[in-house]
């Protein structure tokens, strides 16, 4: 199969008629169409889905409803014509396949999928083909099952990535999905009919033998067992609604969550901010306390130059009274002399007579120093008073007052700074988070954990019926065979296509589980080769497939690698849907849409270079941050036929635009 060219009107954000012609060169087959985020990749890849099997589904794997698939400014201004035409070549042959749905008439704006009416036509090489075989023409061509891997989107790659670690419920609808690919359907739907087919001879074949007391007790439980089937199957419908119902609330709040979170991290930081405020307030309020304090002994920094002055001229006048009384001691002996001579006349140190003058100059120094002795008495009280004065004023401190204003000003100006620019981030963060409620987003996240446990819950429900039904299964099987051994029952008809069709669905059992081992041996061998040319790793050697189609990556040495990176873990789920891809179907176009969330650039550049080389089209849906303009795509330069770039009109609307030279 090989695509041609794409044409679409009013289709999602693609309002009026627009158009992608694919390239059908072997050797330039690749196709890159760039959009920013909400420009319309996946609606692009919608819009193929739709064409070829009439429903878009939205991330979740619902279908989107017609009314909601139409343009919304196309719309409004009445025009509710959606159309898709996709040209394509098969086999040998040329197909046009074209699906419009458009509002009924009497109807004013639609509002629901009943509101429009729908239309589809295919040519093959230029012959019309009957409505009514055009949806099986298409199967034959494209079936319906294969294309999770036709149209590739990320979700898909998330999907198979669980797949990998998962065995349980998930794991068991994903490995359902698969066998569809690899066309075990063919025969489960075979082991279906001839299920449908049993139940109803086995109704016949009881009413048939009621009348048969010898094999009552076996119609009767064949019976019981079939309604007993018949409640068990309707449990397991509404368990696996009630399941998939879960599975779908789970999904919208963790993308709330996951859309909330850039905003959760801003509104923690803004809280951290706010915090940080608070305790600048308090740091500034301490500042002004110090600042109040040193204030407080600011005036002895004023006063003391002059109580400094005064101590030392206190201290030179004690200093020259201690030095006067110092010099007053030393006179002590001459004046004892003097007393002596004044008293005997006679000088004992020349041992001479003293004569009258000499004793009135001796009288009058004595009389001069009593004068002196008096003076020394009152200066000694003074001197010890200006000892008192002199130590009082050397004990006080002179807090440095100017360095210690200096340093607090300084740091008062610094927390003034970082509270403006803090106080600006606080409020530039409130504008952002206007509206954001904290509360809803924490109810999001108690209740995605509440209902992820409920989802556990559910899967082990399913667990327990699919028991039960097999062990219906059993005893109904040994009920069947009990009564077709009766004599009674073996000449009745419903009995004989009974045994032969219980017969049958038990081949077809057998020959799915054969089916299923062989083409896991082929899914093995396939997801490794491509593995080994994806991979940068050199001393990784094989992939190893499990029956649920998870895989193990092995070593060169035989051991098993336990721990994958998030990059390999997407590397091996790339392998394995590639090697099912060239498994369940001949090569065919491939249309991916943003493939390459976790990959490094080197990984990138790898998956690039296989993809042309495995499949005969491939049309990746990107934006520049998983392909830039530039190193990344130097991989496939050379197989690049055509690029198209998704531009933004407006909110509502997108234009598809080729870029010249591509």
């Amino acid at each position: 199969m090989r695509l041609i060219e794409l044409r679409i009107r009013n289709f999602m954000p693609f309002k009026a008629d627009q158009r992608i012609e694919f390239p059908v060169d072997g050797l330039r087959n690749v196709l890159l169409i760039f959009g920013d985020n909400m420009r319309g990749k996946t609606s692009l890849l919608n819009a193929v889905r739709w064409v070829f099997y009439g429903k878009a589904i939205d991330r979740y794997g619902d279908v989107v409803p017609t009314q909601k698939i139409v343009n919304v400014d196309a719309a409004h201004e009445g025009d509710f014509l959606i159309s898709v035409e996709i040209s394509f070549e098969h086999d040998g042959y040329s197909y046009l396949l074209v699906r419009k749905a458009d509002k009924k008439r009497g109807v004013g704006t639609p509002v629901r999928p009943e509101d429009f009416q729908h239309e589809v036509h295919l040519r093959k090489d230029g012959e019309v083909i009957r409505a009514d075989l055009v949806d099986s023409e298409i199967a034959r061509i494209v079936p319906e099952q294969i294309s999770r891997f036709f149209l590739f989107d990320g979700e898909l790659l998330q999907e198979y990535e669980t797949l990998l670690a998962e065995d349980g419920g998930q794991g068991k609808r994903i490995k359902e999905a698969i066998e569809d690919v690899l066309g075990v359907p063919a025969l489960s739907n075979g082991r279906l009919q001839l299920a449908s087919l049993r139940k109803k001879y086995e109704r016949q074949a009881s009413a048939d033998l009621k009348s048969h007391e010898n094999v009552r007790r076996f119609t009767e439980a064949l019976q019981n067992l079939g309604q007993e089937n018949e409640v068990l199957d309707r449990d397991m419908v509404a368990a696996r609604q009630i399941h998939s119902e879960m599975r779908k609330e789970y999904s919208e709040l963790q993308e709330l969550i996951s859309s909330s979170e850039s905003v959760y991290v801003q509104k923690v930081k803004l809280d951290g901010l706010q915090k940080s405020l608070k305790q600048m307030e308090q740091m500034r309020s301490d500042l002004e306390d110090r600042r109040m304090a040193t204030l407080q002994n600011a005036w002895l920094e004023l006063l003391k130059p002059k109580l400094e002055g005064a101590r030392q001229r206190i201290s030179r006048q004690y200093d020259e009274g201690m030095g006067q009384l110092q010099a007053s001691s030393r006179n002590e002996a001459m004046t004892s002399l003097r007393k002596a001579l004044l008293k005997s006349g006679h000088c004992d140190v020349c041992e001479q007579d003293a004569s009258d003058q000499v004793l009135n100059s001796v009288r009058a120094s004595l009389e001069q120093i009593e004068t002196a002795e008096r003076e020394f008495e009152e200066k000694s009280a003074l001197l010890s008073d200006l000892r008192r004065k002199e130590r009082k004023l050397g004990a006080l401190e002179y807090p440095s007052v100017r360095e210690d204003l200096s340093q607090i000003a300084k740091e008062m100006r610094r927390l003034a700074v970082e509270e403006t620019s803090t106080t600006n981030v606080v409020d530039e963060l409130r504008r952002q988070l206007e509206g954001f409620d904290s509360e809803a987003t924490g109810k999001a996240r108690r209740k995605s954990e509440a209902i992820h446990h409920a989802i556990r819950e559910a899967e082990a429900s399913i667990a327990d019926i699919e028991k039960r039904l097999e062990e219906n299964r059993r005893r109904r099987d040994a009920a069947r065979l009990a009564l077709s051994d009766s004599e009674d029952a073996k000449d009745l008809r419903s009995t004989r296509i009974l045994n032969l069709v219980s017969n049958l669905e038990q081949v077809f059992s057998e020959a799915i589980g054969r089916l299923r081992d062989e083409l896991r041996a082929v899914v093995e061998k396939r997801a490794t080769e491509a593995f080994l040319a994806l991979t940068t790793e050199q001393t990784y050697r094989t992939l190893r497939i499990n029956q649920n189609y998870g895989l193990t990556i092995v070593d060169e040495k035989g051991r098993d690698v336990a721990l994958r990176s998030a990059g390999a873990e997407q590397i091996v789920a790339l392998s394995l849907i590639d090697g099912l891809n060239r498994t369940g179907r001949s090569a065919g176009p491939v249309l991916m849409d943003t493939p390459f969330g976790r990959l490094d650039p080197k990984h990138r550049a790898k998956v690039l270079g296989h993809l042309p080389e495995a499949s005969s089209q491939v049309a990746l849906f990107v934006h520049e941050g998983e392909v830039q303009r530039g190193q990344t795509m130097d991989a496939i330069s050379s197989r690049i036929g055509a690029v198209y770039t998704i531009q933004r009109v407006s909110s509502s609307q997108s234009r598809i635009v080729r870029e010249t030279g591509a």
